[in-house]
């Protein structure tokens, strides 16, 4: 069998040297709210392809993210 793709990725991404998480990059959940409202400002919020509705949901990807 093979192996799961987020596993495979997760390691190229870590032999890189990059980091894997907000958290590596001392992005914490007291800097979601205001990325959230300033993330709905960009061109690439009404250009993603599953429709984001508001800060809400951008700070529910930040949540995953951290």
């Amino acid at each position: 069998a093979g192996e799961d793709a987020a596993d495979v990725l997760d390691a190229f991404i870590a032999g890189l040297g990059m980091p894997r998480s907000l958290h590596a990059v001392n992005v914490g959940p007291e800097h979601f709210g205001r990325i959230a409202e300033q993330a709905m400002g960009t061109p690439w919020v009404p250009r993603n392809p599953r429709p984001i509705a508001g800060p809400a949901q951008v700070k529910e990807i930040l949540e995953l993210a951290a």
